[in-house]
């Protein structure tokens, strides 16, 4: 029996060893292959000869970017974007905080989470906010990782969890849930978001440049000059750097801001640019409406 183990427990041992000298980073889709040597697989019998060594590859499992929302079997909603650079916006809706008098809370928060690592951590803006009480921004520890929903592999899923925060944090470790990109939005170029884009309700009238480059007016007598980049046409996300200015700007519109956004489609079939930022305790969202419809341009 000790002469059936012996290969058993080696091959443990190169496994163990091999994983270790794996780390934590790298390139998402890396296989590691792992070269065994002889003996180290026993095949049953005792007497039997050693065979030869083979070799095994490990696929590390790390966070996908693109966009996920907490599923609706849930009471918290919210959303996440995870952008293939690293920048990361999340929100979440509590309904009905624990231990509070206010019925609901909103948690934001936002920051850089390198996407190498297995486990990606870093420090992020976090906002806690309610109806009742002043709200509070400060700073935690964000960290996602790979996960299954009900303990059932159902397409990529990741959960994000806070710690170290310097505001109150009810924040929950939270499972959000990848959404596809729609087929109409898959792989459009930049150049084909380009446009004038105009509402008369909203008094919204700007251009777009097919180099990312905006301009124009949010709202009436709300002026925006931003600059959409890091495109990326696999999962639809971008980062933008925007400044408005006016009188006709939501309060907590004015000034620069970093935004990271997606593509999404509107009721009436059009591409819609949405971006998000922290603007103080509150969500800051921009969204541009494509003249076109999906499908004619």
């Amino acid at each position: 029996m000790e002469k059936l183990l012996r290969p058993i427990r080696l091959w443990s041992m190169v496994a163990a060893a091999a994983l270790a000298g794996c780390g934590g980073s790298g390139d998402p889709n890396t296989v590691w292959s792992i070269t065994l040597p002889p003996g180290s697989v026993s095949t049953g019998f005792v007497n039997d000869p050693a065979p030869p060594g083979g070799s095994i590859n490990l696929i590390q499992q790390t966070v996908s970017p693109g966009t996920y929302v907490i599923p609706a079997t849930s009471t918290v909603s919210g959303m996440l974007l995870v952008h293939p650079d690293g920048h990361t916006l999340a929100t979440a809706h509590v309904p009905s905080p624990p231990n509070t008098l206010d019925g609901s809370a909103t948690i934001l928060f936002a920051g850089l989470l390198p996407l190498g690592d297995v486990r990606p951590t870093g420090t992020v803006t976090f906002v806690y906010a309610t109806p009742k009480v002043p709200s509070q921004v400060g700073t935690a520890t964000a960290s996602l990782s790979p996960t299954t929903l009900d303990s059932v592999p159902a397409g990529p899923a990741v959960t994000a969890t806070l710690t170290n925060a310097t505001a109150f944090n009810l924040f929950d470790p939270q499972t959000y849930a990848k959404v596809e990109v729609p087929p109409a939005l898959h792989l459009l170029p930049m150049a084909k978001l380009a446009g004038h884009y105009i509402d008369a309700a909203s008094g919204q009238d700007l251009q777009i440049t097919a180099e990312g480059a905006v301009s124009g007016s949010y709202a009436a007598n709300c002026a925006i000059t931003a600059m959409i980049a890091a495109y990326d046409p696999q999962t639809t996300l971008f980062r933008m750097s925007a400044t408005l200015d006016g009188t006709g700007c939501a309060y907590w519109l004015p000034g620069t801001r970093e935004y990271l956004g997606n593509l999404g489609a509107s009721d009436s079939g059009h591409v819609m640019l949405n971006a998000y930022a922290i603007s103080g305790a509150l969500l800051a969202t921009l969204v541009f409406t494509h003249p076109q419809q999906l499908g004619t341009y």
